[in-house]
């Protein structure tokens, strides 16, 4: 399988959203959101704590850079 996408800076975008490639450069940003229940309801998972947080942002990275996934933070750009 060619994973070489997984190593690009894919952005994707329209009227309404931005999909930005998951960075852990960004992680200040999330936490001011990460634990809105909201966000995790369809998910399988809740964001509690710092802990939880913390582990949110290992695996993701580390299953990023494993070429398990290409995660994205989705930007709404109406609400910024």
């Amino acid at each position: 399988m060619n994973i070489e996408i997984l190593n690009s800076k894919t952005r994707l975008e329209n009227d309404r959203a931005s999909l930005l490639p998951f960075e852990n450069q960004r992680n200040i940003e999330l936490k001011e959101i990460i634990y809105d229940k909201g966000i995790w309801e369809f998910m399988g998972m809740h964001m509690k704590n710092e802990k939880d947080f913390e582990n949110y942002l290992t695996n993701t990275i580390k299953n990023k850079d494993n070429g398990i996934c290409y995660p994205f933070l989705v930007i709404d750009k109406k609400n910024d």
